[in-house]
């Protein structure tokens, strides 16, 4: 039988070395989950004044937040990572519906209501943001092929690699 601290020692140990996945270190899945967490407690209230119906579709347009940006982060293609990234906006708009009629229905006090509007404004902006990202990429990618495989090189392309050399970590 181990000591007490060293269960616990070795409990935290295990759970640092669980995998880990690269949507976790995006900030968009980082600040989806925490709007999940809220929604899902926003939800919890809801069962308990027995709007089951309203608290599931609360949850479920919640989590696919993150679940499609988790999803989309695992595609080998960018632009199928926009599409997933797209479907995520989507719940997140389908998110703010809800919270507009449950004020408007006065379920919920507007200020609480005015924070979690802010937190989906806030989260729409960086998906948004994120996919332009994405596309800009890969467009500025595809324009470089032609330099990765011709043995001259044109003007225009120097001037494309050098673009996109500034905005990008490539060098």
């Amino acid at each position: 039988m181990l000591k007490p601290w060293l269960e616990r020692t070795v409990e935290n140990l295990k759970a640092r070395m669980r995998p880990h996945f690269r949507f976790e270190d995006l900030e968009i899945w980082q600040l989806a989950r925490d709007l999940a967490v809220k929604l899902h407690r926003l939800a919890e209230e809801l069962d308990r004044k027995r709007l089951y119906r309203y608290g599931e579709q609360l949850r479920s347009a919640g989590l696919s937040l993150t679940n499609n940006v988790a999803e989309g982060s695992g595609s080998l293609h960018s632009k199928e990572f926009v599409q997933f990234l797209n479907i995520s906006r989507r719940s997140l708009f389908e998110d703010a519906s809800m919270l507009l009629v449950f004020e408007t229905l006065g379920l919920f006090e507007s200020a609480e209501i005015d924070s979690l509007l802010s937190d989906c404004d806030k989260l729409s902006r960086k998906i948004t943001s994120f996919s332009r990202t994405l596309r800009t990429c890969t467009t500025e990618l595809l324009a470089l092929c032609p330099l990765l495989f011709a043995h001259e090189h044109s003007r225009a392309n120097a001037r494309r690699l050098s673009r996109f050399r500034r905005h990008s970590s490539i060098q």
